[in-house]
């Protein structure tokens, strides 16, 4: 009660004091939270006339104001700008004078006499090098720690970051730069690769890991918007009256205010406004990261095949050991160091394979080594995979179909009923009694020359999958795997087309046989010097 008769005294005290604003009929209140007050008046008799109500209300309740933690300054415009001590008083104590080097904290925002950014630049720059050299000395596994940054470090900077003028640009060049240079060392990335695919979100192969600059500009127009919603009227034409100016300014600079009108944010429920500009600001960040990782012609080479299922890569890829997932991800980006990168680094002068003295690219590892070859690892990995699939297609087809696997520890001999040949495709599913029946093809391919063992694949069973129509209704399906752990979507449409299986069995396997070839393409390449 005591302190509710306080504060509607100094509210209605305030209502005649309070600085004007010269575009607007409206004047600054002073704000009052919890224990703390900030006034802002016209002119130095009005600061003394606040003062000695404030005095009279604590000679009248018996308190004890704190005037050693209090500041105050003025601001004079003419004839020339300066800062100067208003030399005011509170229970016969002078109140500390806040220099131009000193500053203040109210509602945990550092405020100067001169209201420049500077103390605010320092603390969020020390916040950000101080919390990300706790994590990085952590034990934690490298996602774990993409992770710490996600859900524990970023939200420690969200309201100084809410609550702070700070120019975007800024961000971007100082609090972007710490960040990224933190996340690729924990992933494991080379000094030259594109960072780009950390920021992408799950569907599109990426971490969805937020940047400072994204998040800053969510919670600018989050805060605005909360502000048209307020219901103090000071602060909701404030708002509004923003909002107008910014959306007419032909700035190029991220305006909050411009992004609530082009979207109309402001009519809407607060709720609903609120979910469509984190979603809004994450999706325009990702596509901008999107466009630029397509625009590089080898680390953006699996961002341009449209026919992944990225989102299982970026899942399954997060359980994987320490090694196996800085490896993945630098051969996603192909920033390991293949002879061909070491040549390009001007770290070696040949660019030969030591194996086979042919041009030492990642897909030439993977894919094309015929060293690797004969010592039978393509092999090894493709039965890896295809034995996953044969127990998985076992398991969820009907009790009408046989199936044959062409795997060593397997019996196997493409039914003469069907067609004859000499032809043996990875899996036949078939039905005596429906007379139906699929060929199913397994590829593990570099993700960017897929569609060419696809066409090679086809035309290979083209002649057997016409004999065989003849006495079963056939089909050539294919499934196609990347040497790199993506998994094409023609692979599970294929197996969709076999058997009914369930969505959380589906993504057991993938999540599966993107482990598996992970390992075995590490394998190969752990194998290229020997």
């Amino acid at each position: 009660m005591v302190m509710n008769l306080y504060t509607n005294a100094i509210e209605l005290l305030a209502s005649r004091c309070a600085y004007q604003f010269t575009s607007l009929d409206l004047g600054l209140f002073n704000s009052i939270f919890a224990d703390g007050a900030a006034a802002v008046t016209r002119g130095i008799k009005e600061a003394e006339l606040i003062c000695q109500r404030i005095d009279q209300f604590l000679e009248w309740s018996g308190l004890q104001a704190n005037v050693s933690k209090c500041s105050c300054f003025a601001r004079r415009r003419q004839p020339s700008p300066a800062i100067f001590d208003p030399q005011l008083t509170l229970q016969s104590q002078p109140i500390p004078f806040l220099t131009d080097k000193k500053s203040y904290r109210y509602l945990g925002l550092p405020i100067s006499a001169d209201l420049h950014c500077d103390v605010v630049k320092s603390e969020l720059l020390d916040c950000v090098k101080y919390l990300f050299a706790q994590v990085d000395k952590t034990a934690l596994s490298r996602f774990s720690k993409c992770q710490l940054y996600k859900k524990a470090v970023l939200p420690r900077l969200a309201q100084l970051l809410r609550i702070s003028n700070l120019p975007l640009s800024w961000i971007r060049s100082h609090l972007d730069t710490v960040v990224t240079r933190y996340l690729k060392k924990w992933v494991g990335l080379t000094h030259c690769a594109a960072v780009s695919r950390l920021f992408l979100d799950t569907n599109r192969g990426g971490f969805h890991l937020p940047q400072p600059s994204v998040f800053f500009q969510s919670l600018q127009s989050s805060c605005l918007l909360r502000f048209t919603k307020s219901d103090d009227i000071c602060l909701r034409t404030l708002a509004f009256a923003k909002i107008s100016d910014e959306a007419q300014s032909s700035s190029s600079r991220f305006l909050p205010g411009a992004f609530l009108a082009e979207h109309s944010l402001t009519s809407g429920s607060l709720k609903n406004s609120l979910k469509f500009i984190k979603k809004q600001t994450s999706e325009i960040n990702c596509q901008n990261h999107f466009r630029h990782l397509s625009s590089l012609s080898v680390p953006g080479a699996t961002a341009r095949c449209e026919d992944l299922e990225a989102a299982h890569w970026s899942i399954s890829v997060k359980h994987l050991p320490d090694n196996l997932f800085k490896w993945a991800f630098n051969a996603i980006q192909e920033t390991l160091p293949t002879a061909l990168n070491l040549c390009l680094w001007k770290k070696s002068e040949s660019n030969q394979c030591s194996l086979c003295q042919q041009p030492e690219s990642l897909c030439h590892v993977l894919n094309a080594c015929p060293e690797l070859l004969k010592l039978g690892l393509y092999k090894e990995r493709h039965d890896n995979v295809l034995a996953l699939l044969y127990d998985f297609i076992k398991s969820n087809s009907s009790s009408d179909y046989q199936v044959l696997c062409d795997l060593p520890s397997l019996p196997y001999q493409f039914p003469n009923e069907i067609a004859l040949t000499t032809l043996r495709p990875d899996l036949v599913v078939y039905s005596c009694k429906l007379k139906k029946s699929w060929l199913l093809e397994l590829s593990v391919s570099f993700e960017p020359v897929a569609e060419d063992t696809k066409a090679r694949k086809h035309l290979r069973y083209k002649e057997l999958v016409q004999d065989a129509k003849s006495s079963y209704h056939t089909e050539l399906l294919q499934l196609i795997i990347g040497s790199r752990g993506f998994i094409f979507s023609e692979t599970k449409r294929s197996l969709t087309r076999v058997c009914k299986p369930f969505k959380r069995d589906m993504d057991i396997l993938f999540d599966n046989i993107i482990q598996a070839v992970i390992r075995s393409s590490y394998r190969c390449w752990i194998n290229r010097k020997n």
